[in-house]
């Protein structure tokens, strides 16, 4: 479970670590390589499940590589997903619910035969 979270805060993360990635690699590169923004979201990504992997092995917890992708997945797709689930729940509150069919009153005073 340990592992499932930090691999979560790794995802989370990459977004904010892309800017100073982008800076880092500009300074020791001397702008001889032009990173776009996927190619910085990727390796910003790639970063942080990294060290989220070495702080996992640092635990000695023995999990499987695909708890720490879908975790990470999961943490850089967080927003959007909060977003998307957001407008579902919202979407079901604002339709409208099917008015419920009378039954037929049964009169007293029928009588059967």
């Amino acid at each position: 479970m340990l592992a499932f979270i930090i691999a979560v805060a790794a995802g989370f993360g990459a977004r904010y670590v892309r800017a100073p990635i982008e800076k880092f690699v500009e300074t020791v590169l001397l702008d001889k390589i032009n990173i776009s923004k996927e190619d910085s979201m990727a390796l910003s990504y790639a970063i942080c499940l990294l060290a989220a992997a070495i702080l996992i092995s640092l635990s000695g917890s023995k999990v499987p590589v695909f708890v720490v992708l879908l975790g990470g997945i999961l943490g850089l797709f967080a927003k959007e997903l909060y977003t998307a689930i957001k407008k579902a729940v919202e979407g079901r509150k604002a339709e409208p619910t099917p008015e419920p069919t009378p039954e037929p009153a049964l009169d007293a005073e029928t009588k059967e035969d």
